[in-house]
């Protein structure tokens, strides 16, 4: 077996059902067990303490029987009426014969056991020589009307267990694994456009989502938000965006191999405070292929932004010394997350030192973007199999205009820059001094 499947002392907080490879162990008063060590690695008297099951409950030390058991985790994935086999390798590292009887083991704590009629395990008992090791075939079994959802269990060794104070007892020589018991999913989320955006207040944006059932069986359709107001408040949260902002239109059902649509509008009101705000969309959806569990699929974050145009334009000034041959002013700003795509727009002036306004030529627009060919589309990240319409081989990031403006000839001294942006929430500004002979 190799090396790393050994283990000569380990902490006692590893024993759990989740088995570590096993050496002879004493237990000591602070709650450290040494595999095949003595005290002087003891941990400190803090440690969680643990007892040592000698069958009769009463948790008196022992010391165990030195097997080294091979420490993979298992984690198998089958639908009803598959199976699947795998294997666990068990050394003996006594200097004499050891029994071992491989047999099934279910926690009584936690998730939802294996049942016991789902497993085999060959060979059963053996004698396992002095450095000799046996590996045995573990094969599951899923019955046909198995219900969905996780199992967990472990392939014991041997009838020695530890206990933790308040648990139950668990194997010590032992191999844990777990099932989860799957079908292919038959309902999809598409979502149809962004699910964040920035709206002026007084505005409106709607996002709509579609639902594919590929199934032979209708299934209900219940979307509600969820906002951080329904909780209580926790520190650094975002406000939540108010109900009375949201109107939800969708069907009951989504219909056997058919899909449907839910639009959810957000209507800002103009006395809207500025800022971001969040919300959850659960849709109330139950694939009958799925853990009901584990319904994170069907569950969309909506953020908005709202924003104001401002009534004022912004200003900064800046120094033109003598030799300046021109002036150029560069705004950049990002695509704005909304329902339309205006582009961003400018109304840019310049006022210079005797207080004269010079409005400056725009003498160059540009579109910057990012594209990641091994990137996920966002907008089809919630579809799978079966959804309708395909990804883009092209993830595009980043987009944004830049527009550059000009001033020739500027006199010397103290000029003040205006802007007033149109359709974008932030922008960026360069103010570049063109000198003679650059």
């Amino acid at each position: 077996m190799p090396s790393n499947t050994r283990a000569i002392a380990v902490a006692l907080a590893t024993v759990l059902l989740l088995a570590p490879v096993v050496g002879a162990a004493s237990v000591q008063s602070n709650g450290f067990v040494a595999l095949g060590g003595d005290s002087s690695d003891a941990v400190p008297d803090s440690a969680p303490a643990a007892q040592a099951d000698d069958g009769d409950g009463n948790g008196t030390a022992t010391n165990y029987t030195r097997l080294y058991v091979d420490d993979e985790y298992r984690r198998l994935e089958l639908k009803p009426g598959e199976s699947e086999t795998f294997e666990v390798t068990v050394e003996n590292g006594e200097d004499g014969p050891v029994e071992i009887t491989p047999s099934l083991f279910v926690p009584k704590v936690g998730e939802r056991p294996v049942k016991q009629g789902w497993v085999s395990i060959d060979p059963g008992q053996a004698t396992l020589d002095a450095d000799a090791e046996r590996t045995v075939t573990v094969s599951v079994s899923v019955p046909d009307d198995a219900e969905l959802g996780s199992y967990r269990a472990s392939v014991q060794f041997t009838d020695e267990t530890i206990q933790y104070p308040g648990r139950p007892a668990r194997p010590i020589h032992a191999a844990s694994f777990s099932v989860e018991v799957q079908r292919d999913p038959t309902v999809f989320v598409l979502p149809l456009n962004r699910g964040y955006t920035q709206l002026e207040a007084g505005e409106s944006y709607t996002h709509s989502v579609r639902i594919n059932n590929t199934g032979d069986q209708a299934v209900p359709l219940d979307p509600q938000l969820n906002l951080r107001d329904d909780g209580p408040p926790r520190p650094g949260d975002r406000p939540s965006l108010d109900r009375s902002w949201f109107s939800i239109d969708a069907p009951s059902q989504v219909p056997a191999g058919d899909s449907a649509t839910v639009d959810v509008t957000v209507e800002v009101p103009e006395d809207a405070s500025r800022g971001d705000y969040d919300a959850e969309l659960d849709l109330g959806l139950r694939d009958p292929a799925r853990n009901d569990q584990r319904d994170y699929w069907q569950q969309l974050h909506m953020g908005v932004q709202v924003w104001k145009q401002p009534d004022q334009p912004f200003e900064k000034t800046f120094d033109v010394s003598e030799g300046t041959e021109s002036v150029t002013v560069q705004l950049s700003a990002g695509d704005r997350r909304s329902a339309d795509d205006e582009p961003a727009s400018f109304d840019v002036t310049l006022v210079g030192p005797d207080g004269d306004t010079v409005e400056p030529e725009l003498v160059e627009t540009t579109n910057r973007g990012y594209v990641d060919l091994g990137g996920q589309d966002r907008r089809y990240r919630y579809a799978a199999e079966g959804a309708s319409g395909s990804a883009s081989a092209y993830a595009a990031r980043g987009g944004e205009r830049v527009l550059r403006y000009r001033v020739d000839g500027p006199t010397d001294g103290e000029w003040t820059l205006q802007v007033m942006p149109h359709d974008t929430v932030n922008f960026r500004y360069e103010i570049i001094r063109n000198r003679t002979g650059n």
